[in-house]
């Protein structure tokens, strides 16, 4: 099978609450910053020192409605989609460019949170259960429409 070349992966906490932009077609998309921390200690002082990056996250379609319902800040999630850059003007009209991650209905882009996250409401269907388990992520479907039963509250996140 062939590998995209534009894959990025990173485990990170969430800087802010996802922020959720609906379209007109009712389409989604949530977007919220991710801190990635490095720790290493220094060969002189002895002491330990970090790091950390700020990325850019733009999460598209049925994958939008999962971070607006169980992602918050703080939330740390394994986060697998694409590097896009794209162009804007901000208030000023100055042109600026942003690059961000970006996660789409494509099989190969995931979600996975790794520190339990929100529970689930009772009321999801549990109809597909046994693979949600199985796989321990979500994963936005590649079309259609989305099975609120992956996120069932007894997935072992």
């Amino acid at each position: 099978m062939a590998r995209s070349k534009n894959c990025v992966s990173l485990i990170g906490n969430l800087g802010v609450d996802p922020k959720i932009h609906t379209f007109g077609n009712g389409d989604k998309v949530a977007t919220f910053t991710l801190a990635t921390s490095e720790d290493w200690k220094d060969r002189e002082s002895g002491e330990t020192k970090s790091s950390t990056e700020w990325h850019n996250i733009s999460v598209q379609g049925p994958a939008a409605d999962f971070c607006e319902k169980y992602l918050r800040k703080g939330s740390m999630i394994d986060i697998e989609g694409m590097l896009k850059t794209r162009k804007y003007n901000d208030t000023q009209g100055i042109e600026r460019s942003i690059t961000e991650v970006v996660v789409t209905r494509s099989p190969k882009h995931t979600i996975i949170p790794c520190d339990g996250g929100r529970q689930a409401p009772a009321e999801t269907s549990t109809s597909d259960r046994g693979s949600a388990q199985r796989n321990n992520r979500h994963t936005p479907p590649a079309a259609g429409g989305y099975d609120p039963g992956i996120l069932d509250g007894d997935i072992p996140f």
